[in-house]
């Protein structure tokens, strides 16, 4: 099946609040299927998706099924969900949603955007470059965006995608060129729960990538480096990084508050000897080097970038540090925050850049399985770097309770650590924000984490604070 040519032609995707499943429908939209789908739960993307004329269902029956010529489905869902055994009965195609993207790629040019952490702010970055530079690319992002596409089709034959590295199944694509951002401690149970492991996965990735194409690496992650530089392929590995032995690497950082957004400013070094002044408006290292190596990957083949604009003119990534409502000294923030140590770099350079505020933690665990696997981590990073923490209860994706592992008992690990601050357990956003109307008169910066619906919290504090004379 040509997936690019079935205009009109009718398509299913279940379990399309996943923000992966999100991205292929606004996809196949653009390329002119007739997208419907449906999901247990409401979800963030749902009112974009409607204004697309996407037709979403929250809520599963087989009569979905009916009239369809095509069904794609979240590797997450269970399998016998009413609306796949109609499908079945009706001999109707089916698709896991990888299935349908290896279909996709078969006539693109594969720029793949993979590692632990980063992916999707780095997706992002690059398809903005790529487009910038006149490249015209595809782009599958697999992030709750707002404020930039998390899909476009275009009549090229680039493709990037974020290639998501917590199922093995990511190693079965043909890049022509590859982004790795670093290698971190989530996902393991995949790699034998060995981050060697992980890494060689990423080196084997990049052994695919042609000798006319590129492998970008994070030349920070000693991990990874290790790992790369024994790789076997032929393409050009270029390093991104803070020092000076990588090939492109960013001095010089400054990030700025101005009282409404961030904005951050460094120097851009490259192979050649140049020195670039460039800003992006976001704050954080993290996303300084993501932009870096979206930067090199673009100079690899465009050779005559002009400088900062590439930077200053990047979208501003929903849920990386982002400005919810401020109200007199208080500032609300949200971030993905998706493991203890993407928790732990937002935290600390919160600190760094309001060294005298109080930095209250509203934390939701993401998934059973990965608090358990990351549990010691988790009391560990909010036990060191916040102030005060607020507990909602586990996000749990789907997935069965386990043993032991829920917010409850993380609260207790964090103050058998010593903790010198409040741990506060609620039950959901109203008595969370509730609870936290009381910070905004103080000298206080509120920040919600977690890769699931955390972010109501802020977004409930934001509708109390425009109530407010």
């Amino acid at each position: 099946m040509n997936f690019l040519d079935q205009k009109g032609k009718r398509v299913h995707l279940l379990g399309i609040g996943g923000v992966g499943m999100t991205a292929l429908a606004w996809y196949l939209a653009d390329c002119g299927w007739k997208v419907s789908g449906s999901d247990c739960n409401d979800f963030r993307m749902r009112n974009l998706l409607e204004s697309k004329g996407i037709t979403v269902h929250t809520h599963h029956d087989p009569s979905f099924s009916d009239h369809i010529d095509l069904l794609i489905y979240s590797s997450a869902v269970p399998q016998d969900l009413p609306e796949l055994s109609r499908a079945r009965q009706n001999c109707v195609p089916l698709y896991e949603r990888m299935e349908a993207i290896h279909k996709i790629l078969q006539t693109k040019k594969l720029v793949g955007v993979t590692g632990s952490y980063g992916k999707s702010t780095t997706t992002t970055f690059v398809s903005s470059m790529m487009q910038k530079a006149g490249m015209n690319p595809n782009w599958l992002i697999g992030a709750d965006l707002l404020h930039y596409p998390p899909a476009h089709y275009a009549d090229s034959s680039w493709m990037v995608l974020e290639c998501d590295e917590s199922k093995s199944k990511f190693l079965s694509v043909l890049p022509q060129s590859l982004l790795i951002t670093n290698v971190g401690k989530d996902h393991l149970q995949e790699y034998e729960h060995s981050m060697e492991k992980l890494a060689e996965a990423f080196a084997s990735l990049a052994e695919k990538v042609p000798q006319e194409g590129c492998v970008v690496i994070n030349g920070d992650d000693p991990l990874l480096t290790s790992y790369i530089k024994n790789v076997k392929g032929k393409a050009q590995v270029i390093r991104c990084g803070n020092n000076e032995k990588s090939e492109f690497y960013f001095s010089e950082l400054h990030t700025k508050w101005n009282g409404s957004r961030f904005t951050s400013h460094f120097m851009v070094n490259t192979p050649e000897g140049r020195h670039i002044q460039a800003q992006i408006p976001m704050p954080g290292w993290q996303n300084i080097l993501d932009a870096l190596m979206a930067y090199a990957l673009i100079f690899f083949y465009t050779k005559q970038l002009p400088g900062g604009d590439y930077f200053s003119s990047l979208p501003i990534m929903d849920r990386r540090m982002e400005v919810k409502t401020t109200y007199k000294n208080c500032i609300v923030l949200d971030d993905e925050g998706d493991s203890p140590d993407v928790i732990e770099w937002a935290l600390k350079a919160l600190r760094s850049y309001f060294p005298e505020k109080k930095i209250v933690s509203v934390v939701q665990p993401h998934r059973f399985s990965r608090l358990s696997n990351l549990f010691e981590e988790y009391a560990r990073v909010l036990c060191q770097n916040a102030s005060d923490i607020m507990l909602l209860p586990v996000y749990s994706a789907g997935e069965l309770p386990l043993d032991g592992v829920n917010s409850s008992t993380l609260a207790k690990k964090i103050r058998d650590l010593g903790f010198q601050g409040t741990v506060d357990l609620v039950e959901d956003h109203q008595e969370a924000a509730q609870k936290l109307q009381s910070e905004l008169n103080n000298d206080t910066l509120v920040i919600t984490m977690g890769p699931g619906d955390v972010w109501r919290v802020g977004d409930l504090l934001s509708d109390y604070v425009k109530t407010q004379p």
